[in-house]
């Protein structure tokens, strides 16, 4: 029997992979897809970051137009009466005081600190006045417009209430009171008269007397003398002697500390922002944010220059419309300024967001529609154009006045 011998072959195991040059043209690969992921993913951001940015600055636009609107609106409600072919108490000027400090005249917080209504010093009572250049945000650097809006905000009585007998320091005489309550805020004037007007509160109702009815004084609007100018004078009937004469003094009831009077400046401040000011200060001492985003704000008025009750011209607040023409201490001014039916308010908005590359325009202009004279024309450069720039118009009637110099 033959024996036969095996042999066992080993095979050789062979190793399967990725070579040094395919691991190379896999990252080179891997390295140019992330970078376009990457590069699309930038370009995305970056776009939706311009967007919501716009977006923000429009929406923040929008909502000071529509402050503004309120605000202005109503201008002149309560304050505007007129009897025997004269206005009442258009032009006085105000004199007030709060926690025993006066408030008017005094200089308001930034950024109202530089603003002059017609005369340094003096705040006479008028619906709404556009102040040319009168606050300088930091971030334009130019100069920007305010407006200065009053009107009462009574709701109980608009009808002036005259005195029955001479004032004290801290009672009103009135023939009635009924349309008057505890805290409200009132005008003492003299009917007719362009001299001194007092801000004052009511503390309670005086009903003694049914045919002297009173309104006595209390309260941190309440003042003797507030301003230096004392309600014990001649100026508000102190001296006299028959209800007759003393009639020719009134009181007008303005609102009440929970529903305050509209004295108020609106303006743009540092940082992109519209502020507006209490000048009675009633609930707020300081300058109140309304809404950010805001570049610059300038304003045109909308006359009605041949008295139909129709606007018909539009005018600068220069020249017989500048501030201190509409409200020289003679009355000149006042046929001008019950001609005035409506305001334009032009905003520029600028994105808070800078890009890399110049995106907005070098010259903004806003009321491209009137005639070139009362046009605003703005011209940036630099690093300004890295901004975006938006335009927003509003022209807001005057409803109190639209029938007031109508013949």
């Amino acid at each position: 029997m033959s024996t036969r011998s095996s042999t066992n072959t080993i095979q050789p195991r062979i190793s399967k992979g990725f070579s040094l040059v395919e691991l190379m043209v896999a990252m080179a690969i891997g390295l140019i897809v992330s970078l376009a992921v990457f590069s699309a993913l930038s370009t995305f951001e970056g776009r939706k970051r311009t967007s919501t940015s716009v977006n923000d600055t429009e929406q923040a636009g929008n909502y000071a137009i529509f402050e503004i609107e309120k605000l202005v609106r109503n201008a002149g409600a309560g304050i505007t009466q007129k009897t025997d072919d004269a206005f009442d108490y258009l032009l006085c000027s105000l004199a007030a005081s709060k926690s025993a400090a006066t408030i008017l005249p005094a200089t308001p917080p930034a950024p109202f600190n530089n603003v002059t209504i017609g005369t340094a010093g003096v705040f006479r009572l008028a619906p709404a006045l556009i102040l040319p250049g009168q606050t300088t945000p930091g971030v334009s650097g130019q100069a920007s417009d305010v407006l200065a809006v009053m009107a009462s905000a009574s709701g109980r009585s608009e009808v002036a209430s005259p005195f029955q007998a001479a004032p004290t320091a801290t009672r009103l005489a009135v023939f009635s009171n009924a349309g008057f309550a505890a805290n409200d805020i009132i005008l003492v004037a003299r009917k007719g008269g362009l001299g001194n007007c007092l801000i004052q509160q009511v503390g309670s109702l005086d009903n003694a007397d049914v045919n002297n009815q009173g309104l006595n004084l209390a309260g941190t609007h309440y003042a003797a003398s507030p301003g230096g100018v004392a309600l014990v004078s001649s100026d508000f009937c102190s001296t006299a002697t028959t209800p007759a004469i003393a009639s020719v003094c009134n009181v007008l009831n303005l609102g009440s500390t929970t529903n305050p009077p509209l004295f108020a400046l609106i303006g743009v401040g540092d940082n992109n922002t519209l502020f507006s000011y209490d000048l009675l200060r009633v609930q707020n001492d300081a300058a109140l944010q309304i809404a950010d985003g805001v570049f610059e704000m300038h304003a045109r008025y909308g006359v009605d220059s041949n008295n139909d009750g129709r606007v018909d011209t539009w005018a600068s607040a220069t020249g017989t419309y500048a501030p201190a023409s509409l409200l020289a201490a003679d009355g000149s001014g006042i046929a001008n300024l019950c001609r005035i039916k409506a305001i334009r308010v032009g905003l520029i908005t600028r994105s808070d967001l800078r890009e890399k590359e110049d995106v907005g325009d070098a010259t903004i202009t806003l009321f491209q529609d009137l005639p070139a004279a009362v046009q605003h024309t703005r011209n940036l450069s630099g690093d300004a154009l890295k901004f975006r720039y938006k335009t927003l118009e509003s022209t807001i009637p005057l409803r109190s006045m639209l029938g007031v110099c109508a013949s």
